[in-house]
């Protein structure tokens, strides 16, 4: 399994949620703020892990 785009997606699931989670208990929407944080999350860690398996 050395897809990047497989082994990101679970840690970018996990982020987002705490992500949301934090940004809920200080009013935000939970939904807005989870989708933000799996987007961002999962394309740095798709990056990242692109970079240190061609390495």
């Amino acid at each position: 399994m050395r897809n990047p785009f497989i082994l990101a997606a679970l840690p970018a699931i996990l982020i987002g949620f705490l992500n949301g989670h934090y940004w809920k208990k200080r009013g935000y929407s939970f939904g807005l703020y989870l989708f933000y944080g799996i987007l961002v999350s999962y394309i740095f860690l798709v990056k990242s892990i692109h970079y240190f398996m061609e390495q």
